[in-house]
């Protein structure tokens, strides 16, 4: 299998330079890019020192090839976020969440239930999530803050996380900084 790359794709004039535009046209090039986002084919792309990004058509055309000639495909492109807050949910499930639970007599193993009283207390009045109860009581649309689904801001969950340690002095409960 051969992997050809398209080189030189200038986004701000959206011009499409070497093998791609000579066999496709810009639009030809951008079915060629677009996977199902339905089904959300991801990869990951580097722009060099000139702005200018290279990357493995093959692996989209393998992709594209399980669908109909002539499929239309939506392309996004966007600037990647940092999202990974492993340390600050080790930092949160390990030392603030424990001692503020046994302050308020909580059980060890009621901590995803605690976490849960947490995020919908934080968060229902937040107009950006649309938190509600249904006709049974039960709380929907409460954001995953350190799930895997969870698509949340670093400097959002650490929000969250400094109110959480704001409430259990309130309760009386000494949290240890990160450092300490």
């Amino acid at each position: 299998m051969t992997t050809q790359q398209y080189h030189c794709v200038d986004f701000a004039t959206m011009s499409m330079t070497g093998w791609g535009k000579k066999h496709f046209g810009l639009d030809g090039i951008l079915n060629q890019l677009l996977g199902d986002f339905e089904r959300n084919m991801k990869f990951q792309i580097v722009s060099d020192e000139n702005r200018k990004i290279t990357f493995d058509v093959g692996r989209i055309n393998l992709y594209v090839q399980r669908y109909k000639p002539l499929t239309p495909f939506d392309f996004e492109l966007t600037r990647k976020q940092p999202r990974k807050s492993d340390p600050m949910r080790k930092y949160y499930f390990a030392i603030v969440l424990p001692p503020f639970m046994e302050e308020l007599g909580y059980e060890p193993d009621e901590e995803l239930f605690f976490h849960q009283q947490l995020k919908i207390t934080y968060f229902q009045h937040d107009p950006e999530y649309d938190i509600k109860q249904d006709k049974r009581g039960i709380w929907r649309n409460v954001p995953s803050v350190f799930g895997k689904d969870s698509d949340m801001e670093v400097s959002k969950k650490k929000l969250f996380v400094d109110w959480c340690i704001r409430k259990a002095a309130e309760a009386g409960v000494y949290i240890p900084d990160p450092n300490e």
